[in-house]
Parts: structure tokens; C-alpha cells; sequence
């Protein structure tokens, strides 16, 4: 039925036998918290196919926003007779690979533990609430909060980034381990944009309106792309380097904005193993990719909570938190998150602000933030991988068919039965073409059928 579902179901089993049916009907994923949203409303649709409704178990009490813990019941079986998938994006992408054995375990929602009872999703998880069946009618009550959070082993998940380009990360998982790792491509394109605090958009946005490079006319805080301020690549690159005596980090605020104010500046980064810190390493600053004998990858300020007085470094585990730094309206804050993230959708006080000039975001309460990024005009994009490893016995034959199941629902244009994905689009392959779904398909890739973030995007 579509062609991209037999070639990633083709590149699924090249690496390694299936482990065989275990019986396993839960599901226990580990990785991005960039794609969180996505793979949330994926096994929702797949159960939602499968004729069933979802129950969502989170940790914490709120109702409005995603957690780095959470779980999906569906109330039939999906693909592999899974009913229940146990999601954390605590750590990031790469836990995707270090939580695959016992050296190192994350936590997972203890569906049994909840305090809270079935209530309707508001917010972010309003769209968990509608019921498939009556989507005008009475939303469902399908939100469980105040689980607890239980140590275990994970069966794999989505990265931002294969593995590959953080290899300082796994030397304790040992040589054997890793080369059972599959590397596979889930056919998925994701923007990544520059967040700043709504105290630095003001900031700049003044500035910039003032050396005429944005219109006078824009009001204070507009954030159409018309409006936006921009910051360069090199701006990044100097923030988040390890240059401590670079202007930006010596100059405070100001060198940011180009104007006299010495406030400090505040990085928000993300922690080693988080896909986005890596995607931000490797686009900003060359890492791994740029190896050859004249070097030209620059090393990234440490991982760890730095305050230098015009300089501080804040150290997040989620891009939950990442967003959180960013709402500080006292700080002149900066940060690097997927654009499935939109603060005029979540009723935040952050900001996208343009990278070189271009926008990822069309400045609306229901963007895309894709447009640019499948036109090719947008440039900070990674591409989406998959990590199992059945060899191990890490990922059993239930959870990897249910593994490819969500990855072929993930940006699945809505013309094939998807739903409008925030800040990700499909990769050209056999099955699609971006003549025949421009809006949903990019017109330039990486690596394709051979995940490689490190190549250039090629038309």
C-alpha cells in the first residue's frame, strides 16, 4: 500500500534475525523528547486503527502539557499484540541506545500507581482527548496523572541523530554491544529553531528594528516572520562553544544584541545524551562530521551548570525544560528545540526567533514550522533514526513490529491517513513524492535510506 512502509519494513530486517515471539505485550521506549508529541499521537492512531481508544498515564498532575514520563494503553492489541507503550524521553536521544541493557536503566510510568483518575486532556494533550469515533462530540476522559516513575530496561526508540555522532557516550557499553546496534532510517525530516526568552526577542527586535534591518512598523513582540529577529549561526556557534573567553560570553547580553547592555546571557543547553544538544553540536559547530586532518569541529561548553557572571550555563534534561529556562522572563535566555515545539500554541512567553534570516515558523497559534524546511530555505534539520538491537535481545520481535509501526506513522502526510505534524515532514523515497504532497514532503534530504546527519541536504 505505501511503498515507504515496504522499504523501511525492508531495512528493518536486513541487519539482524528476529528474536522470535516472547509474548511481550508492553512496549518500553527511550529517546527523543523532540519528537515526544509525534510518537504520542502515532501509537494513538494505531490504536485508534486497530479499533481501540487510548488511556495516557503521566507522571506529574498536570493535564495540559506532556512529561518526560508517560504511557499509552490502547484497549486492543496493536501491531506485535502490544497494548501498552511506556514512553521516556528523560536524558534524551541517546538514551534510545544506553538504556538497551542493565549498565544503564531509565524510568518508566508505573501505570498501577496513579493518584488521579480519567479526566479530559487540555492544552497540548487536548488532541489525546478527541474521540476518533465523534471528534465534534464530548471529549474523552482518558487522562490518568500522578503516576510514579519505576527503573527499567528500554527495547529501543527514536533519535534525532544516530548514535554515531556521540561515540564518547557508549565506551562503557562495550564493543560487542554496540556493533548489534541497528542504525535505521524512519524516513522523518525534523526542524530544529533557536528559542530565545521573551526579555532577549524584545532586545533584539528592538535593535534590529532600529539598524532597519526589520520594518519600524512592527509592533513591540510581533512574531510574524516579518517581525522576528534574527540571530546568525555564528551568533550560536559562539554561544554554545567552549571559547569561555569568546565577546559573547565575556560580553554579556549585549555582544548578543550588539548593543551596550551587560546583563548576563544564559545558555539553556541540554544534557550529553540528548539528541537536540547533539543535532545542535553538529550543525553549529561540526562535531564528528568535520574530522578531517585540518580539523574544524569546535568543542561545546561543558556539560554542567556554569556561571561566569556575563556568561551562565544552564543544564537541562528535557526539552520540557529547555522551555521552561526559556519562560524566565528576567534572563536574556537562549536555547536550541524542535520545532514540534510552538509558544504561541502552548500560551508560553518564549520565542522562535529566525536563524540567518529565515524563519521556521509562520508565527501563527497553528503553524507547521515546515514550510521553510521543506522548501529547502530553512537549513537546520536533522534526520530522524531509529535504534534496536535484537542480537542482544534488547529489542524483541513484538516491540520492533510495533517500533516500525509508529515509524511509519510519524509526518505520514494527511492525504495517506496522517495528521498535520508540528516541525516534521516525510523524506522523499519510493512511496512519496514532494510534487505529489508539497506541503507534507521535503524537497531536499541528508542520508535517506542510509541515516548520515553529517551530509550535506542535497536536493
Amino acid at each position: 500500500m505505501k511503498l515507504k512502509l515496504i522499504a523501511a519494513a525492508l531495512a528493518m530486517v536486513s541487519g539482524a534475525a528476529f528474536a522470535g515471539t516472547n509474548g511481550d505485550t508492553t512496549l518500553d521506549l527511550s529517546g527523543a523528547s523532540a519528537v515526544q508529541q509525534n510518537v504520542v499521537r502515532a501509537v494513538r492512531g494505531l490504536c485508534n486503527a486497530a479499533g481501540g481508544n487510548v488511556t495516557i498515564y503521566k507522571e506529574g498532575n498536570q493535564t495540559n502539557v506532556y512529561r518526560n514520563w508517560m504511557a499509552i494503553q490502547c484497549s486492543v492489541p496493536m501491531a506485535g499484540g502490544i497494548t501498552l507503550v511506556r514512553h521516556t524521553v528523560d536524558g534524551g536521544s541517546l538514551m534510545s541506545v544506553l538504556a538497551m541493557n542493565d549498565t544503564t536503566q531509565v524510568d518508566f510510568v508505573n501505570i498501577n500507581s496513579c493518584s488521579g483518575s480519567g479526566v479530559a486532556g487540555t492544552g497540548d494533550l487536548a488532541p489525546l482527548s478527541v474521540n476518533p469515533a465523534d471528534p465534534e462530540g464530548a471529549a474523552l476522559a482518558n487522562i490518568v496523572t500522578g503516576c510514579a516513575i519505576v527503573d527499567g530496561d528500554s527495547d529501543g526508540g527514536f533519535s534525532d541523530v544516530e548514535w554515531q555522532l556521540s561515540p564518547e557516550l557508549f565506551g562503557a557499553k562495550g564493543d560487542d554491544f554496540m556493533a548489534n546496534v541497528e542504525v535505521l532510517p524512519a524516513f522523518v525530516g525534523q526542524a530544529f529553531g533557536v528559542g530565545v526568552s521573551q526579555k532577549l526577542y524584545l532586545a533584539l527586535q528592538a535593535k534590529q528594528k532600529a539598524d532597519g534591518l526589520i520594518s519600524a512598523s512592527c509592533a513591540d513582540g510581533d512574531y510574524t516572520p516579518a517581525c522576528q529577529p534574527s540571530l546568525s549561526r555564528a551568533d550560536v556557534a559562539s554561544l554554545i562553544n567552549n571559547n569561555e573567553f569568546n565577546a559573547v560570553k565575556t560580553g554579556g547580553a549585549g555582544a548578543l544584541i550588539g548593543s551596550s547592555v551587560t546583563d548576563e546571557v544564559v545558555y539553556c543547553r541540554r544534557v550529553a545524551t540528548s539528541g537536540t544538544q547533539a543535532s545542535a553540536e553538529v550543525f553549529f559547530l561540526g562535531k564528528v562530521c568535520l574530522g578531517s586532518d585540518l580539523g574544524g569541529a569546535v568543542p561545546v561548553i561543558a556539560d554542567a551548570n556554569i556561571d561566569y557572571g556575563s556568561y551562565k550555563v544552564v543544564r537541562n534534561s528535557s526539552t520540557t525544560n529547555v522551555r521552561t529556562c526559556l519562560n524566565n522572563t528576567n534572563d536574556y535566555a537562549v536555547g536550541v528545540v524542535s520545532a514540534e515545539n510552538e509558544p504561541l500554541a502552548t500560551s508560553q512567553n518564549w520565542r522562535f526567533v529566525k536563524l540567518d534570516g529565515v524563519s521556521v515558523t509562520e508565527g501563527t497559534t497553528n503553524p507547521t514550522n515546515r514550510k521553510t524546511a521543506i522548501d529547502g530555505t530553512y537549513s537546520f534539520l536533522m534526520e530522524v533514526v531509529t535504534h534496536v538491537n535484537e542480537t542482544d535481545g534488547a529489542t524483541g520481535s513484538e516491540e520492533r513490529e510495533l517500533i516500525e509501526a509508529i515509524a511509519g506513522e510519524l509526518a505520514l502526510p494527511v492525504e495517506e491517513g496522517g495528521f498535520a505534524a508540528r516541525g516534521l515532514y516525510q523524506i522523499r523515497d519510493g512511496g512519496f513524492t514532494n510534487t505529489a504532497f508539497p506541503d507534507s514532503v521535503s524537497k531536499v534530504q541528508r542520508g535517506g535510506l542510509t541515516p548520515n546527519n553529517c551530509a550535506p541536504l542535497l536536493r
